[in-house]
């Protein structure tokens, strides 16, 4: 565990306004008073979902736990997870103070998200929790936070990351050669039944004679969209857009990958090639990469092409 500083006294910040649950812990877990704590997912595995821990490193625990309140009391749990009651929590509707930076009264009213176990920001991350909202501004430096457990982390829906900058240029070359602007999903951060979506776009300035090209798109190390080997011109475009649906999680998840790709033509203008994969044994407890690659047919300075674009969005499926 990483260092952490001395837990905000509970008893400061207020009087108990909100809910108390006491929670059991998580093996050789230490939660002091004033730390906010986090629980174990469904899915989390044997003793650590429904268990309780201190809410720090984000980046590791922040897509398998959930932010449940602030510890009333200090504990140290032993070698094995308790069975029991062991963690008492104040949740919904109590305030805590945090530290933060660049505050002003405009935040009042904003969703505060948990970034380690005393600091919150008001942007949105995927590294964190959304703990709840800032019910006033003492300083640009510490805010209240009116608390909300169990507050869902991830919108519905949103964007994962964008490649916005153009890649360097595939050329002078017949290998094939992965565009060096890629999105890298979160390890964790997929969940069963969300559906990603996936565009991006290249463009082909210059070309050498009938050189052709070959545009293919990946996720998770499987080619699931392919051009058809096409003698391009000069100026042409490739573009995609795709639907990855996430079967199942975990080490061996699955994902079902299906889209349309356009070109490399002028301005796309030409029938999608269709595409597709059952991708298996994809580990989503670990990043998982998206990206695109250029296979020139000839290798020559005059055939260039850039990736311009890559998006990867999210949607969450609400129903259940």
């Amino acid at each position: 565990m990483t260092s952490l500083a001395t837990g905000i006294p509970a008893k400061s910040r207020g009087p108990f306004d909100g809910k108390f649950i006491t929670f059991p812990m998580q093996a050789s877990a230490e939660i002091q008073e004033g730390w906010p704590v986090i629980i174990g997912r469904p899915d989390a595995g044997a003793d650590v979902a429904g268990h309780a821990r201190v809410a720090d490193t984000p980046a590791t625990y922040a897509n398998t736990h959930e932010f449940v309140g602030i510890a009333v009391e200090t504990q140290t749990e032993g070698a094995t997870a308790s069975t029991l009651d062991g963690i008492k929590c104040r949740c919904d509707g109590a305030t805590h103070e945090f530290v933060a930076s660049g505050l002003t009264d405009e935040d009042t009213g904003k969703d505060a998200y948990l970034v380690d176990n005393r600091t919150i920001q008001t942007t949105p991350t995927l590294s964190g929790w959304r703990i709840g909202k800032i019910a006033r501004v003492k300083s640009a430096t510490r805010a209240l936070v009116k608390l909300r457990a169990y507050n869902e982390r991830k919108a519905d829906a949103g964007i994962i990351d964008v490649a916005t900058a153009a890649s360097s240029n595939v050329t002078n070359t017949n290998s094939e050669t992965d565009f060096d602007q890629q999105v890298s999903i979160p390890a964790n951060f997929l969940e069963a039944e969300m559906v990603l979506d996936i565009s991006g776009l290249v463009t082909v300035p210059t070309t050498n004679s009938t050189d052709t090209l070959v545009i293919k798109v990946y996720i998770a190390g499987t080619a699931f969209l392919t051009t058809a080997a096409i003698d391009v011109a000069n100026s042409d475009q490739c573009s995609w857009q795709a639907s990855v649906y996430v079967r199942t999680i975990g080490a061996s998840g699955v994902l079902v990958a299906s889209g349309v790709i356009y070109g490399p033509d002028a301005g796309n203008v030409s029938a999608g090639h269709g595409g597709g994969a059952v991708i298996s044994s994809v580990d989503t407890t670990a990043a998982i990469v998206v990206k695109a690659s250029a296979t020139w047919s000839v290798a020559s300075t005059s055939n260039i092409c850039a990736l311009q674009s890559l998006q990867v969005g999210y949607r969450r499926n609400k129903a259940g």
